[in-house]
């Protein structure tokens, strides 16, 4: 009966530390997206301060590029999903981008906390584990 408690109380260890892997990749994720977001409020910001008629290199693919000449400044066209894009000004860019942050920042709090709830759990179990493993030493 001990060893059977065992084996289920270390297959809940194996499966809270899985859990505890894939939050981690989660919240790394939405780090490296929070980042990206970042990035984008500052290529608005350095956009509006560059004058009409500048080079610039414009995307086309990972790691190629076209030179293009900006034309406009003051506005920036969104996809607004669907298919359906929207002028919208640099200012109305940049805050719809910093409430996109801020929504994300809730999120990765949200998740960190959760991550140390599960991390609490799973020491809570390996303590457990090694509580009954001694116990089965002793009767041994």
């Amino acid at each position: 009966m001990a060893d059977e408690e065992i084996r289920q109380k270390y297959m809940e260890l194996q499966i809270a530390n899985e859990q505890l892997k894939q939050m981690q990749e989660q919240l790394q994720m939405l780090e490296a997206k929070r980042q990206e977001i970042a990035d984008s409020i500052e290529n608005v910001e350095s956009i509006r301060n560059c004058k009409t008629g500048a080079t610039l290199l414009t995307p086309i693919a990972d790691g190629m590029f076209i030179k293009g000449e900006l034309k406009d400044n003051e506005e920036v066209i969104v996809n607004a999903g669907a298919n359906v894009c929207v002028t919208k000004t640099m200012e109305d860019a940049k805050k719809m981008l910093k409430e996109k942050e801020g929504e994300l920042g809730t999120y990765i709090k949200e998740m960190e906390t959760e991550f140390e709830a599960a991390v609490n759990e799973a020491k809570s179990l390996e303590q457990e584990l090694g509580t009954m493993m001694k116990k089965t030493r002793k009767n041994v």
